[in-house]
């Protein structure tokens, strides 16, 4: 039974779980941009060219979002 787990057993910890491993941490990297980036153009947007003060109390809220988004992504980056 050896010869047949051990090739397994190689393939699985040293070929596939990198890959698998640096795949999600890509995902997971590029959707913290992307939500980054939508919370400031979105945020920016509501500031600069909205005229109602309610889209302003809430494009300063979509900045402040961000940041705390951006946060979290940090986090996560270093984990």
């Amino acid at each position: 039974m050896a010869w047949l787990i051990i090739p397994l057993e190689f393939v699985s910890n040293i070929l596939v779980r990198p890959l698998t491993l640096s795949l999600r941490l890509f995902a997971n990297m590029f959707a913290g941009h992307l939500l980054v980036l939508v919370f400031v153009l979105g945020g920016w947007y509501l500031l600069v060219d909205s005229d109602p003060i309610v889209n302003k109390v809430a494009g300063a809220f979509s900045l402040i979002f961000s940041m705390a988004i951006f946060g979290l992504e940090l986090f996560v980056q270093c984990l």
